[in-house]
C-alpha cells in the first residue's frame, strides 16, 4: 500500500477526503479501492464523496443495495453520494429521501477547514439548471472565502472530445448552462470543482487537475471560444471498464493557511501518469495551485492517446 504523504514540521493534518465516481455496477473494484485507502489512513479518512453513476445503463436495485452496503460497512456516517445521469433512469428512487448520505444538491459537510457541496445531475440529460446554479451562487456568496469548497458535480464544465462509441449528435458532450456556471464559479477562487461522467481517454482532461488561469473549449456554438477559469477544476476518476482510481485530498492547516494535497490513487498506489496538486488557501482569500506531473504523460500526450492530436477544436492552453 502507498504511504500517506508526510506532514511538514509545524503542520497538522486535519482530514483526508476521498472522491470517487462512475462505478457503473462494478462495485468490487470500488470496494477494493476504498479498503486500500482505509488501510493507509484509518480514522484520518474523514469523508468519501461519490459523484454519481452507481448502476450501468439502467437502474438496478440490487447493484444500488450492494453499493450502499459497502459504504455503510466501511464508512458509516462518513459519506455523501450525489446523482449522475444513471440515477435518473426509470425505477430510480427519489434521491433526497434515502437518508443523510444521499444529497443531490446542497451542503453536505462543513468544517472550519473545508466544505463539501453536492451539485449532482438534475436529470438524465446534461444540463445545469438555472435553479441549481442560482442556489449554488447564493450559497457561495455567503460561504467563507479562505477555505476550500469542494463542489461535487457529475457533469463536467468543458466541451468534451467525441465518444466514438456513443454516437453523440454533434460529436461532443456539452453540459447546457456551463457558461453561466463558470461565470458564477469564477467569483469564488476557493472552489475546487470535482467532476465525473467522462471516464475515457477520449477526453484528455480525464484524470487531470486544472488550476485557475486554465482555458478550455466549452460550447459547440463557437469552438473558438475558450472559457478561462478562476478556480480549481479536477476530475474524480472512475471505477469501470478497467479503471479503479479516485482522488485523495489531504487537508492540512498551518496557522491561518489551509493546504490541500490532491492526487490520484489507482487501487493502492499513487498514479505516476496522473497529475497532482498542492493548493494553498490563505486567510485573505488568495489561492495558489501548484500542479505537477510525476511522469511523462502530459496534456499533449493525452491528446495523442485520445486520437485527437490533429484536431484544433479542442486545443487548450496548458
Amino acid at each position: 500500500l502507498h504511504d500517506a504523504l508526510p506532514i511538514s514540521e509545524g503542520v497538522r493534518r486535519h482530514a483526508v477526503l476521498a472522491f470517487a465516481s462512475d462505478q457503473h455496477a462494478e462495485t468490487p473494484g470500488f470496494e477494493a479501492w476504498l479498503k486500500d485507502q482505509l488501510a493507509v489512513y484509518g480514522d484520518e479518512l474523514t469523508h468519501l464523496s461519490y459523484g454519481g453513476d452507481i448502476c450501468d445503463k439502467n437502474w438496478d436495485q440490487p447493484t444500488f443495495d450492494g453499493f450502499k452496503a459497502v459504504l455503510d460497512t466501511l464508512m458509516p456516517g462518513k459519506y455523501s453520494v450525489t446523482t449522475g445521469n444513471q440515477e435518473h433512469k426509470s425505477g430510480a428512487p427519489a434521491w433526497d429521501t434515502l437518508g443523510p448520505g444521499f444529497t443531490r444538491l446542497g451542503e453536505v459537510l462543513v468544517t472550519g477547514d473545508y466544505i463539501i457541496y453536492n451539485f449532482g445531475a438534475a436529470q438524465e440529460a446534461m444540463i445545469f439548471p438555472d435553479a441549481d446554479i442560482n442556489a449554488l451562487s447564493a450559497y457561495l456568496d455567503g460561504a467563507p472565502s479562505n477555505i476550500p469548497i469542494f463542489v461535487v458535480s457529475h457533469f463536467p464544465l468543458h466541451l468534451s472530445v467525441p465518444y466514438e462509441s456513443h454516437g453523440i449528435p454533434g460529436g461532443a458532450r456539452e453540459t447546457q448552462g456551463n457558461g453561466r456556471l463558470i461565470e458564477v464559479l469564477n467569483r469564488h477562487p476557493n472552489v475546487v470543482f470535482m467532476w465525473g461522467h467522462n471516464h475515457t481517454f477520449q477526453d484528455p482532461r480525464y484524470g487531470t487537475i486544472r488550476p485557475a488561469g486554465s482555458k478550455f473549449t466549452y460550447t459547440q456554438a463557437d469552438v473558438t471560444q475558450k472559457a478561462e477559469i478562476g478556480f480549481t477544476y479536477a476530475n474524480m476518476g472512475s471505477f469501470c471498464r478497467g479503471d479503479t482510481y479516485g482522488a485523495i485530498a489531504e487537508i492540512e492547516r498551518a496557522d491561518d493557511t489551509v493546504t490541500v494535497k490532491l492526487y490520484y490513487v489507482d487501487t493502492n498506489v499513487p498514479m505516476e501518469t496522473k497529475e497532482s496538486a498542492v493548493i494553498t488557501f490563505a486567510a485573505d482569500g488568495s489561492v495558489n495551485a501548484d500542479v505537477t506531473l510525476s511522469d511523462t504523460t502530459n496534456y499533449v500526450d493525452m491528446f495523442y492517446l485520445a486520437g485527437w492530436y490533429d484536431d484544433p477544436t479542442f486545443a487548450e492552453d496548458y
